[in-house]
């Protein structure tokens, strides 16, 4: 959607998370004062865009990730000859 993402720090299960966060698209925020920190970060218009557009992009660039792994399952489950 376009839009930057903040997450706590129990995020481990979810691999994307700190992917996102590594492309720019998301932050890992750990305590009250972090938080604040970067939503007042946020309130500025570019860096919102800026982040908005590295969540767009990391977003866009794990499209079919979902349907290839569903096809290597199918395949894997296929008899032997």
């Amino acid at each position: 959607l376009g839009v930057p993402v903040l997450f706590g720090t129990k995020h481990e299960n979810a691999e994307e998370a700190a992917a996102l966060a590594a492309a720019g698209g998301a932050f890992i925020v750990s305590c009250a004062t972090a938080l604040e920190s970067e939503i007042r970060k946020l309130l500025d218009t570019e860096a919102r865009v800026a982040a908005g557009n590295a969540a767009r992009a990391f977003t866009e660039s794990q499209l079919g990730a979902a349907r290839a792994n569903a096809a290597l399952i199918v395949e894997r489950m296929r008899p032997a000859d």
